[in-house]
């Protein structure tokens, strides 16, 4: 076998896994995804279900990030409180 036949034998081998590990993707969605004649079966029932589940957890969502909120301005506000007062110290300890 020639240096050039060799070469092109390890270039199609390299293609190959890079063609397979570019598909990996492609072959776990179809793994996890639900097939199209799976869908049709879905009732109305189970579509509201779905709605309320959701609304539940952007609701759990939404109060977290308001708890956060609120933690945020009371420690901006303890941060300003802190920062004036150290402001006092600092003009007291230079007269």
């Amino acid at each position: 076998m020639s240096n050039n036949e060799e070469f092109n034998k390890i270039m199609n081998q390299n293609l190959e896994r890079q063609k397979q590990k570019e598909n990996w993707i492609e072959k776990k969605l179809k793994d996890v995804l639900p097939k199209e004649e799976d869908l049709k079966d879905i009732s109305k029932v189970m579509l509201a279900h779905n709605i309320v589940c959701l609304r539940d957890e952007l609701d759990e969502i939404t109060d977290e990030r308001d708890i956060i909120s609120k933690e945020n301005e009371r420690l901006k506000k303890d941060n300003d409180r802190l920062s004036e007062e150290n402001t006092n110290l600092t003009l007291l300890i230079n007269r």
